[in-house]
């Protein structure tokens, strides 16, 4: 029997996916827990954003403009009134001795220029109330879980063209009462009335003065429609401001509605 040669040694290796990774260096300790007398600054700051703001949409814009529209075509109307008050006076002058051309040229130019911007300030004021009604009406009908009835080119229509205005917005209005007010109900209905009056009778008077004006075959008529211009521009601004104090005070839900009487058992 032959003898195994001795010569030979036998070695156990582990496989190389079975052998551990090389040791890792112990770090030195981290210490305690580091103190602060005061509150760190350093770190995530929570910064809160402002909220956005609500953005308004044009009929919104249009109908906040109104009031300033309206106070702005009252200031015009009234000095328009005074520069025809100036023709006026110039066509008394005339009477009695001549004047000057350059002097009534400029005084007639001033008053043509400020007539044309009124007639343009009354249009878009009409147009800004158009926008005040579609925006109160909706928010009006839409605090009583309804829709406005109306379409917006009734509010426009009867709001612009001629003879039509002089009903619409007093129906326009009067619904827009019946879904929510800030003044007594029973105030609100007789200030309406007289503001509806006030309207129609400015309209008829600014038709006669406009008639007389292009009809007038003398001087005389000229004067008089001068004076019916004076009369008219004078209560236009009047009817304005009275008109845009009413309309803030009835259906602006800021304004403050007055106290009622209220009787009590004693």
């Amino acid at each position: 029997m032959r003898r195994p040669d001795r010569r030979v040694r036998w070695v156990a290796r582990r496989p190389p996916e079975a052998r551990p990774g090389p040791r890792l260096r112990r770090s030195a300790s981290a210490g305690p827990t580091p103190r602060y007398t005061w509150i760190p600054r350093w770190g995530l700051v929570d910064e809160i954003a402002a909220a956005p703001e609500p953005t308004r949409d044009r009929t919104a814009r249009w109908a906040q403009a109104l009031t300033p529209m309206v106070q702005t075509l009252a200031t015009l109307l009234a000095v328009t009134a005074i520069a025809q008050a100036w023709i006026y006076g110039l066509l008394v002058v005339n009477r009695s001795e001549p004047l000057n051309g350059t002097l009534v040229a400029w005084s007639y130019a001033i008053t043509w220029g400020l007539g044309v911007v009124s007639v343009a300030m009354v249009i878009a004021c009409l147009v800004a109330f158009v926008a005040w009604l579609r925006h109160h009406r909706e928010r009006a009908y839409a605090d009583n879980d309804r829709i406005d009835p109306r379409p917006r080119w009734h509010l426009t229509v009867g709001t612009i063209v001629p003879v039509l205005n002089l009903v619409a917005p007093a129906v326009f209005v009067h619904e827009l009462a019946s879904c929510g007010h800030q003044l007594p109900a029973d105030r609100l209905v007789r200030t309406l009335r007289l503001w509806w009056a006030g309207w129609v009778a400015l309209n008829l008077l600014a038709a006669i003065t406009l008639t007389i004006r292009f009809t007038a075959d003398s001087i005389q008529w000229g004067a008089n429609a001068v004076l019916l211009t004076v009369l008219c521009d004078a209560a236009g601004a009047v009817f304005a401001l009275v008109s845009i104090r009413l309309l803030h005070r009835a259906f602006d839900p800021a304004a403050r509605p007055e106290p009622t009487t209220r009787w009590l058992a004693a």
